[in-house]
């Protein structure tokens, strides 16, 4: 299919075709975008809090004539041992907002997916306890985590699950889970940030345990026809995860037949400006990270890098 044909959708196969229009709506129901985004996931809470009528204008104004085939909403809370200024999707609450949400989309031909998410040691609890990570090394932002029970572990990964039910339950069209950015996942399977002597830390496969059980939950409770990929970055830190151990994460899980895409990006906390390039950031700028994760993917992937037209 052509992009005119699809409705401008614009999705990557593995990369001997990253920069080709793309479409796939087999058995998986893996739906291509022209842009990830159009809304900043950061206002995401306020769309889904809208009374109905807001949620269609703002539909409205999202799908209409866009030709937008995929929007994804960021950054969505799985647990209340984070926060962030954006949704809540750890109880059904959110439901009621995603069913707007979608319904509204899908009535201009546009699917919608959610970015599961938890920001571990860089976004604590709302209530001002200390923030939960793989280990006690601090946030550049300064907050002292404290390291995650087998317990604790096992709790988020069933709210990633748990969330993940209630964005189908909402008629969401698939989920993104968060494993790049310095993220709670990204701190499991950077070395910098998980200095765990038990079997979630020491080699790459030790750190990639809590993200493939995280996995595991989701596609246990969703099924496995209902769309389920990553975001994954490098860390753009000494000694943290590079582009090399990203790809290979990206590999392995690959290789097991877990993912239906992959969304590559570059950067975390660690180094702002890799992972939130400015207005005068060239296009294609994380491109020397997002290119060889997305390559090692044998399913359609996604990079980001200031990509604003067709013509980029």
């Amino acid at each position: 299919a052509t992009v005119a044909d699809n409705g401008g959708a614009y999705f990557v196969p593995a990369f001997s075709g990253l920069f080709a229009p793309y479409w796939r709506d087999d058995a998986r129901g893996v739906i291509a975008g022209l842009t990830r985004y159009v809304t900043k996931g950061h206002i995401a809470r306020a769309v889904l809090e809208a009374t109905a009528w807001q949620t269609r204008e703002i539909a409205d104004a999202m799908a209409k004539d866009s030709g937008v085939a995929l929007t994804t909403l960021e950054a969505t809370l799985v647990h209340p041992s984070t926060s962030n200024n954006t949704l809540f999707a750890f109880d059904d609450s959110v439901i009621p907002g995603f069913k707007a949400f979608s319904g509204a989309m899908h009535e201009h031909g546009c699917k919608a997916f959610v970015q599961l998410w938890h920001g571990g040691h860089h976004w604590g609890p709302l209530d001002g306890s200390p923030p939960w990570s793989a280990s006690d090394v601090p946030s550049p932002w300064g907050g002292v985590p404290v390291p995650m029970t087998t317990g604790q572990i096992g709790e988020i990964a069933e709210a990633f699950a748990d969330a993940a039910v209630r964005a189908r339950e909402g008629g969401m069209d698939g989920v993104e889970i968060h494993f790049g950015h310095g993220y709670l996942i990204h701190q499991f399977l950077s070395p910098l940030t998980n200095v765990r002597a038990d079997g979630y830390g020491g080699d790459l496969e030790g750190r990639m345990r809590f993200g493939r059980e995280v996995l595991a939950a989701v596609r246990r409770k969703v099924g496995r026809d209902y769309p389920m990929g990553i975001r994954i970055s490098d860390q753009h830190a000494p000694g943290g995860l590079t582009v090399e151990e990203a790809a290979e994460v990206v590999r392995r899980l690959c290789q097991e037949d877990v993912l239906d895409f992959v969304n590559a990006s570059m950067g975390s906390y660690h180094d702002i400006p890799s992972m939130l390039p400015t207005m005068g950031t060239p296009t294609g700028a994380m491109n020397p990270s997002a290119v060889p994760i997305a390559a090692a993917a044998n399913v359609p992937t996604m990079i980001a890098g200031r990509y604003r037209t067709l013509e980029d």
